[in-house]
């Protein structure tokens, strides 16, 4: 991606000046590693400085006849990208990416989504879930060593996955509406709110915000969905339970998969310890 800052003054630019425009989840790595030009923008403002990744036939700068621009809610910057060559997962990946599925999102590549909270393994004999977020160490008052919160940087992720596993188990979230139905409680998640926990999950893994994931066309009806489900590990789940049926297990109903499960509280053990 590149990114547009109106009216920067200098030549260069650092991460802190990156972090102040509020884009400095879009560069991970040291600014010397990234090209900046000073040109004119794509709204006509005051000269500015264009920041990103030298590529092949690609020269960081502005060239409106060869581009695509946006400008980014709420903050004093444009993201943009050469037309007909958007970046994809391979160029947006964190250095340090978490584990979880391959998912084909609107552009028509496979994203890796991150696992927040882990199905059942091959042996379980009952719906077993498991916290796959790297978390602290902590003792406790006895000097023994437990599982500790999510690292502060995965919580977004944490959070936004454990709200749509209350909506899968019909567990109504904080934030969400629960109607009575008769013999059930239907969940409403809201699409915005889809819309921003699978942004959310993406970021995990992903130099990217909602911005990015807009101009790239990632989200859709099926791929918002996709996303979601992939970070609470449902093929898993839904693997496990289609084993299970098939298997005519007696506790496991054709039509259910499963109990419903306890929301996954942060502190929730990992499988080492024990759950």
């Amino acid at each position: 991606m590149l990114y547009h800052l109106p009216n920067f003054a200098g030549s260069t630019v650092s991460l802190d000046n990156l972090r102040d425009r509020g884009l400095g989840y879009a560069f991970e790595t040291s600014i010397g590693l990234a090209n900046t030009t000073q040109t004119d923008g794509p709204a006509g403002e005051a000269r500015g400085l264009v920041v990103g990744m030298e590529r092949a036939g690609r020269p960081v700068g502005y060239f409106p006849d060869k581009q695509t621009w946006q400008k980014i809610p709420g903050l004093d910057a444009w993201v943009g990208f050469y037309t007909g060559q958007a970046p994809g997962p391979n160029d947006l990946a964190r250095s340090t990416m978490l584990d979880g599925h391959a998912v084909e999102l609107g552009d028509g590549r496979r994203w890796i989504v991150p696992i927040a909270v882990g199905g059942p393994e091959e042996g379980d004999a009952e719906l077993t879930r498991y916290r796959t977020l790297p978390h602290v160490d902590r003792l406790d008052e006895d000097g023994n060593w437990t599982v500790g919160d999510v690292l502060p940087r995965y919580a977004p992720l944490w959070d936004a996955a454990a709200a749509w596993w209350d909506a899968k188990w019909s567990a109504a979230g904080e934030d969400n509406e629960a109607a009575d139905t008769g013999d059930a409680i239907r969940v409403i998640f809201k699409i915005d709110d889809a819309r921003g926990a699978a942004v959310t999950i993406l970021a995990a893994n992903y130099r990217v915000s909602a911005i990015e994931v807009s101009l790239l066309g990632l989200l859709n009806d099926q791929t918002r969905v996709a996303i979601l489900d992939a970070a609470i590990d449902w093929p898993t789940i839904a693997a496990w339970v289609q084993k299970k049926t098939d298997q005519q297990t007696p506790d496991i109903s054709s039509t259910d998969a499963g109990p419903p499960a306890e929301h996954p509280a942060t502190g929730q053990p990992s499988p080492t310890s024990g759950d």
